[in-house]
């Protein structure tokens, strides 16, 4: 009777714990099989056997039927009790391995997240922190797994002593443990570089920010030194502001190298787009700069030489009007000579 509502309790359980209490509860029934077959059923076999022996009568035969019938009795239950044991450390052992590899596909899922946080450099900064806060939100009931593995691992294998001593069995609890700490640990390691790539991304998101900036402002002010100016003393200032512009342009902070080595750890597009488009401005304006330096050069040096030949036709002009008032007071004759030399040095001079 016990042993059958047993199986029904068999049929109908499923958690590991359960398994293990009917496990506990059928080997109590074999003991007490064992206790009957050494207290009573032996001792009365032999009993019986000694007096069949000295005593063939009608009665003998009935008790030795009967004894027969008992033994058998005992020896199916026996063995039926030994198959249903079986069958149940089977389950265990089954519902055991079972436990374990959910926890090895819990913790590969996690590996495999946390392999392609610190190795994949395709994905950004926020697919990073996503997959980072789906481990985290998986940590809830990771120590339950792990707990769970190692308690089942532990208290089966022990029912099961016939196959695994005391020694693996806290060897393989143990190596669970440790591989435990070991994901937290570089599960934490990573948080840490995915902390440090995100200030790092920030400071160079600003330092673009600031060049773009830096940039329109040179573009204003070479907007306004493009303009003509009527002075010499305004050209040649013109011209140093141009040089002081190209300068800068050309001493900016070159970040190609540093972004080439972020970009090596996580993808991002958007911040190398923003800097390539900044350092394609700064060689537009560069370009423009040098051409306007070129031109700013040769107004500076045409304007040079207009005033080194306005001065030079001033100075002639001064000497021609003192020569022409001083010889006009003499006779005709010298007059009208120095006239016509003055035209012909007008002449000259105009060529």
């Amino acid at each position: 009777e016990q042993t059958e509502s047993y199986e029904k309790i068999f049929n109908e359980t499923e958690s590991i714990e359960n398994f293990v209490k009917l496990h506990q509860q059928i080997k109590q029934i074999q003991t007490e099989l064992s206790l009957l077959f050494s207290s009573k059923l032996q001792r009365l076999n032999e009993s019986i056997q000694q007096y069949t022996n000295h005593n063939i009568r009608h009665e003998s035969t009935q008790l030795c039927t009967t004894l027969m019938n008992i033994n058998n009795r005992y020896r199916v239950l026996s063995q039926d009790i030994n198959r249903f044991i079986e069958r149940i450390d089977e389950r265990i052992e089954s519902e055991t391995n079972n436990s374990i590899e959910s926890y090895r596909k819990f913790m590969e899922n996690l590996r495999v997240k946390l392999t392609r946080i610190s190795t994949d450099y395709r994905l950004t900064i926020d697919a990073k922190q996503r997959l980072i806060n789906e481990i985290a939100s998986s940590l809830t009931n990771g120590r339950v797994y792990v707990n769970q593995a190692i308690e089942h691992i532990k208290f089966t294998r022990s029912l099961l002593n016939n196959e695994y001593n005391i020694n693996e069995i806290d060897d393989e609890c143990q190596a669970i443990d440790d591989e435990w700490i070991e994901f937290i640990s570089d599960f934490d390691d990573q948080k840490q570089e995915i902390t440090k790539l995100e200030n790092e991304i920030k400071k160079f998101d600003l330092e673009i920010n600031r060049i773009h900036q830096w940039l329109k402002q040179q573009e204003n002010s070479f907007q306004l030194l493009i303009a003509n100016q009527p002075t010499l003393a305004l050209k040649l200032d013109k011209l140093e502001q141009i040089k002081i512009l190209i300068q800068n342009l050309e001493t900016h902070v070159d970040l190609k190298q540093e972004l080439k080595q972020l970009e090596n750890k996580v993808s991002m597009v958007s911040l190398i787009q923003n800097y390539s488009q900044s350092m394609e401005k700064r060689q537009q304006l560069l370009s423009n700069a040098q051409d306007a330096l070129m031109q700013a050069s040769e107004a500076v040096e045409y304007h040079e030489h207009f005033e080194t030949i306005s001065e030079r036709f001033h100075q002639w002009m001064t000497d021609a009007e003192n020569q022409l008032e001083k010889h006009t007071s003499t006779n005709e004759m010298k007059s009208d000579y120095v006239i016509e030399e003055h035209y012909r040095s007008v002449e000259v001079c105009t060529k």
